[in-house]
């Protein structure tokens, strides 16, 4: 991943994965355990939201990207009435072209392509779940805020 994505997306610092054992030994879990600083977060969002090009660099195939994030006719909801679906990695909106990458107690890479918006947001709450819908809403608004 350094090789093919991390340094030639112009990325600031190393990123890791949290391992499931000692280092000699364990293996990255799916799922969590991801670790990157805010900035190249940032940078990773921008990334997305140029089609998988960094600093003149196309990184990653604009049709993955494309695939990864857009809603199409397999798009299923998390839950029936749920107001987000997943995809590829990416939480998709079926009433807007934003997409999010979510992790666990409140962590957040916002991507709005229509108003050309990237939020990067890392916090922690007392429990895992429950916040996305006040949290997704907000950025949806600061989306749509005109300079």
């Amino acid at each position: 991943m350094t090789e093919k994505f991390w340094q030639p997306a112009g990325m600031e610092f190393d990123a890791y994965w949290i391992m499931d054992g000692p280092e000699s030994v364990g293996n990255e879990f799916y799922g969590a355990g991801f670790n990157a600083t805010l900035r190249d977060l940032g940078r990773f969002g921008l990334m997305m939201l140029n089609q998988g090009e960094a600093n003149g660099i196309q990184v990653l195939s604009e049709d993955w990207v494309e695939a990864s994030t857009v809603s199409d006719p397999g798009y299923e909801r998390i839950s029936e009435d749920a107001s987000i679906g997943y995809q590829y990695q990416w939480w998709t909106f079926p009433d807007r072209e934003a997409y999010s990458a979510i992790g666990i107690y409140n962590q957040f890479v916002y991507i709005d392509p229509q108003s050309q918006t990237v939020i990067v947001k890392l916090s922690h709450t007392p429990d895992a779940q429950g916040w996305e819908d006040d949290t997704l809403a907000f950025f949806e608004k600061i989306s749509q805020l005109t300079p």
